[in-house]
């Protein structure tokens, strides 16, 4: 009995992850494309706002019916002669348009949920993109770091040559040494800090332990920017301002809902009534409507019209938000934009040769050691810069994206179709 309740529930856990494990993780390389369609497989904050979209077109559905009728029965005059019994069913109908109002609101909150649903496609994908963009800078990173350790570990060979040949002092041996641990060490830092920008991409589909071995892209490879007139123009059609622009109409629709109940509905019943003594059968009709003397629901409605001005102030004010943003990111993204091209050419070809001058002449005796440590650190850092500013680049774009609600241009587009 133990052994068939232990697999029974070995079984049931095995189903279960196979139930999360939706989409299996590639064990290879992993592409941008491969990692935004897992994140839109798996990712639960998408699966939460997709259940949300779906139970606002389940209220649409419910708007649209019409009340339910009313079954009723009496007696009267019981346990006398002149007892009688009726059956009746009545009929609610709803005056001032209550119902043209409801399904309006719901209409609009089903199209505000589906557009902040697009909001958070989008935001998921921002978030992919610059995890994965972090993924390669720390690999790049982990390469510079790990050539930076050969090359001082090679270095400190070569000066215990020299010292050993009585060239020069024992004092830029270990120099050379103290160099080639801190190359070590930066190069751990480097290795942590891609262990961490991993699982932070593996974490948006819900994985906790990275299966790929590595992020496979062009770190290099840059795009044209549109002008900004261009991007004002497509970020009128973001998610967020679609959303804000719905819930106007939501509100409105409230509105118009809470106006119409100021208008009484009106009960209609029919029915018999059956006396017992005559046994006879009469027909029953009644008609009933409340009387709007004290409550004409004037604290609702202008509960509602505030709720209105509200939603509109906030769509405003989102718009001055996205603009300004939006003008920041692309101010930034153009000085990162020059920031690269001038470490790609001139100070990085700059830096390379300066270090192997400094390698070349220090094995010939014509410079120290400390000319040299100083080209190769300079060699280094100018590496570092250039890996930082192409990730901040890439960084930039996909924020672009996300306020604009659309990729930059046709080759972004076919690298983040789903």
């Amino acid at each position: 009995m133990v052994k068939a309740y232990l697999l029974v529930c070995l079984l049931w856990i095995s189903m279960a992850h196979a139930q999360i494990q939706k989409t299996p993780e590639p064990p290879g390389a992993l592409t941008l494309p491969a990692a935004l369609a897992l994140a839109r497989a798996q990712n639960s904050e998408l699966a939460a706002f997709g259940k949300e979209a779906g139970a606002a077109g389940a209220v649409v559905s419910q708007s649209a019916l019409f009340p339910n009728p009313e079954l009723s029965s009496t007696w009267e005059d019981v346990g006398k002669p002149t007892r009688s019994t009726s059956l009746q069913i009545s009929q609610l109908i709803e005056l001032g348009g209550k119902r043209a109002a409801r399904m309006q609101a719901a209409g609009f909150g089903r199209d505000a949920a589906n557009a902040e649903l697009d909001a958070k496609r989008i935001e998921v994908q921002t978030r992919v993109t610059q995890a994965f963009v972090d993924v390669l800078a720390g690999q790049r990173r982990k390469q510079l770091a790990d050539q930076t350790v050969l090359l001082a570990a090679l270095a400190a060979d070569a000066v215990g040559k020299r010292v050993a040949a009585g060239k020069v002092s024992p004092v830029e041996e270990t120099k050379a040494r103290l160099e080639a641990g801190s190359a070590r060490i930066e190069a751990l830092q480097a290795t942590r800090e891609l262990a961490a920008a991993r699982k932070r991409l593996a974490a948006l589909w819900g994985n906790p332990q990275p299966q790929f071995t590595e992020a496979a892209g062009d770190l290099e490879l840059l795009v044209a920017l549109p002008s900004f007139e261009q991007l004002i123009q497509r970020a009128r059609q973001n998610p967020q301002r679609t959303r804000a622009i719905t819930e106007v109409g939501r509100r409105t629709a409230l509105l118009a809902g809470e106006q119409a109940k100021r208008f009484p509905d009106l009960t209609l019943g029919a029915g018999i009534k059956r006396a017992i003594d005559s046994r006879e059968n009469l027909p029953l009709f009644t008609l009933s409507m409340p009387l709007p003397l004290f409550d004409r629901n004037q604290g609702n409605v202008l509960a509602a019209r505030r709720q209105v001005e509200k939603a509109q102030d906030e769509q405003a004010l989102l718009d001055t938000r996205l603009l300004s943003e939006l003008g920041q990111t692309f101010d930034h993204l153009q000085a990162v934009e020059m920031e690269v091209k001038l470490l790609r050419g001139e100070i990085l070809p700059g830096a390379k040769s300066a270090f192997e001058a400094a390698t070349i002449g220090y094995q010939l005796g014509k410079f120290g050691f400390l000319d040299a440590l100083d080209a190769q650190r300079t060699l280094f850092i100018s590496n570092q810069q250039y890996v930082r500013a192409l990730a901040e680049f890439h960084r930039t774009v996909a924020d672009i994206e996300r306020l604009t609600g659309e990729p930059l241009n046709a080759e972004r587009a076919a690298l983040l179709q789903p």
